[in-house]
């Protein structure tokens, strides 16, 4: 009988092998780590236009479930239903997409 210090060994050896496999599939051509790239300063307009992306998205969805004659369950059905064509009122998740689309 195994006390559990063998399978844990096999652990360890095939944990090994799958950490240098990893290291040799993402080493460089030379042999040393992949190089990292400076990433530069984000302009405050990006910052700005993700930021604000969020607030048409939920406003639009708030909206356009509220219109539904049905109940609309978000967690059940995608945000596709709302646009579907048997969905009421569904130009107004199309202007949502587009004004998120802006931003």
């Amino acid at each position: 009988m195994h006390d559990g210090r063998e399978a844990l060994h096999q652990l360890g050896v095939l944990a090994c092998l799958a950490k240098s496999r990893l290291t040799a599939h993402f080493m460089s051509p030379e042999g040393s780590a992949p190089n990292v790239t400076a990433v530069r300063n984000v302009p405050w307009w990006g910052l700005l236009s993700s930021g604000a992306a969020p607030v048409p998205m939920v406003g639009g969805l708030t909206v356009a479930t509220s219109l539904q004659p049905r109940s609309v369950d978000p967690m059940a059905e995608t945000v596709s239903a709302l646009a579907a064509v048997d969905a009421a009122e569904r130009w107004v998740i199309t202007v949502t997409f587009l004004a998120v689309g802006v931003c």
